[in-house]
């Protein structure tokens, strides 16, 4: 129980890190956008430091992280008919699921995820190496 802890707040700190996108020092201006960057650019004066986050280049360094959004995260589970076994889960157990599959060895995932068997298991860790 104390390793599950431990590892629930080690892959906590993991997914606020991959999402954690350092600015530039002092910057100006800190901008999100869904547009492109260089028409976000545009609207301040030269010279001014302007830093630029899209939600395209967020969403590529999750992907290379190896994190899947929610959506692409449950579609994934639908694929491989585990939905159902993990609904009771809330959204960072599922997050650390995922991840756990790129790291872990089915026995590992076994005694963790005792509600999954094994060919489950396995398609899970077969579809996140596809992941990036």
């Amino acid at each position: 129980m104390i390793i599950k802890k431990w590892k629930r707040l080690f892959y906590l700190c993991f997914l606020l890190s991959s999402l954690h996108v350092l600015a530039e020092p002092k910057a100006d201006v800190l901008v999100w956008t869904a547009g492109s960057i260089d028409s976000a650019k545009a609207l301040f004066t030269p010279g001014t430091n302007v830093v630029i986050h899209s939600r395209e280049e967020d969403e590529k360094n999750e992907r290379k992280a190896g994190w899947l959004a929610p959506r692409a995260r449950d579609a994934l589970f639908r694929k491989i008919g585990i939905e159902t076994k993990i609904s009771g889960m809330d959204e960072l157990d599922k997050d650390i699921l995922m991840m756990s599959a790129r790291e872990y060895t089915i026995p590992q995932l076994r005694s963790e995820y005792p509600m999954l068997n094994e060919s489950q298991l396995k398609r899970l860790q077969r579809e996140m190496k596809k992941v990036k």
